[in-house]
């Protein structure tokens, strides 16, 4: 069935498509009607079973013909809240649902549900499209407690959330990967590190895989000991800081804990994705004491917009860590690092399959040039992207 047909089926105004056969269309596992504007609650009802007999559904609490559904994204369309209740009601098997204002339909749901139901979800996301006007404190703690599976939550602006929101989540047991990031750039944020985000790595940091920081204003790795030993089972690792202000520098400062990065015993073994970006200005941050605690089975490395990767840096890495597993090697906007610090990467000992250097002032193209020829000399099975742009070398490159 075409994607138009289900939205045609969902909104229009008679049941003329009814007369089709739909068993077919119900075995699905996913339904995807992002951007059909016409669709609005009545559409989830019929997949509810047909408006017409809604309310008998509910009365002899049957699931519905879609009840198999697992996924369904319904982004863009004319739902709202109630029919966020109903899809939860009647889809059992439902764990991703796309909805910018999940959270705080889940929280309001929960609010007019004295039967404080429990649901199967398993992605979280605070929307950047949420605001102080909709967004009500302890709607994101809400939400997590009526969603006891989810495995991922993502806050893509942090504006909105405090340090006890924060520490809500720890009833999340099965929490693996988790997002925090600052998507506009603004300033205004409501929680520390270590009054809001430590408590919950000390909650759920064993089971955490993935770990993304990202824009943050506050001198994330001066925290980096701590999410190296409460995170040990990280797969992914993201972190990324712009300003320091004196908000969190005033919580450090009040506490007396360290502003600066702290040496610490324990590693990160099983990390296999690295991504450092975005640092603030006064600061420098422990870059290669990250290199040298993450794992040997590195297999991505990125460096964004990062002054601080340099030549030195990286030569001193090196000598103590090995980068066999390495895959892919990333830098963006780094005008720090020259042909001689990546050169480090570029042997036969590694695994390296891609490389890509994008607006790094002290990178030529003639540097690109070179490492293709050197990837065709050696056999080597290596894409290289400079400026976005896959690189195809001939000999008239040399």
């Amino acid at each position: 069935m075409q994607r138009s047909q289900v939205c045609s089926f969902l909104w229009t105004s008679n049941f003329i498509f009814i007369e089709t056969p739909f068993d077919a269309f119900f075995i699905y596992r996913e339904l995807n009607i992002d951007e059909c504007e016409h669709v609005t609650n009545d559409g989830i009802k019929r997949l509810c079973g047909g408006a017409k007999n809604l309310e008998v559904a509910l009365q002899m609490g049957q699931s519905g013909q879609c009840k198999s559904l697992q996924k369904l994204s319904i982004v863009g369309t004319g739902i709202t809240t109630e029919g966020v209740r109903i899809a939860l009601q009647h889809f059992p098997h439902l764990k991703i649902l796309e909805y910018p204002y999940l959270v705080v339909a889940l929280a309001h749901i929960h609010r007019n549900d004295d039967s404080r139901s429990k649901y199967a979800l398993t992605r979280l996301n605070l929307d950047p499209k949420i605001d102080d006007v909709s967004y009500k404190r302890g709607d994101l703690c809400i939400a997590a407690s009526m969603c006891p599976f989810v495995t991922h939550l993502s806050i893509l602006d942090h504006s909105v959330i405090d340090n006890s929101d924060l520490a809500g989540l720890s009833v999340l047991e099965w929490l693996s990967e988790l997002k925090i990031a600052n998507i506009w750039g603004v300033g205004n944020y409501r929680f520390g590190f270590y009054a809001g985000l430590l408590p919950l790595l000390k909650a759920r940091g064993t089971s955490l895989t993935s770990l993304e920081l990202e824009n943050l204003f506050y001198p994330i790795y001066a925290c980096l000991g701590s999410i190296i030993e409460y995170c040990p089972n990280l797969k992914r690792l993201s972190l990324g800081c712009q300003y320091s202000l004196s908000g969190w520098l005033t919580e450090n400062e009040r506490a007396g804990r360290p502003s600066k990065f702290a040496k610490t015993d324990f590693t990160l073994n099983h990390l296999e994705q690295l991504k450092v970006s975005n640092t603030f200005h006064d600061e420098t941050p422990p870059l290669k004491d990250l290199l040298l605690l993450s794992s040997p089975s590195l297999k991505k490395l990125t460096f964004d917009c990062y002054d601080h990767v340099t030549d030195d840096v990286l030569r001193e890495v090196c000598q103590f860590r090995s980068f066999k597993s390495l895959e892919h090697l990333e830098f963006s906007k780094c005008d720090s690092v020259t042909k001689i610090g990546i050169d480090l990467f570029m042997n036969e000992k590694n695994a390296l399959k891609s490389l890509a250097v994008s607006h790094c002032k002290l990178v030529s193209r003639k540097n690109i040039v070179d490492w293709g020829k050197q990837a065709r000399e050696n056999n080597w099975e290596l894409e290289i992207v400079h400026n976005g742009q896959v690189c195809l070398f001939s000999e008239d490159d040399e």
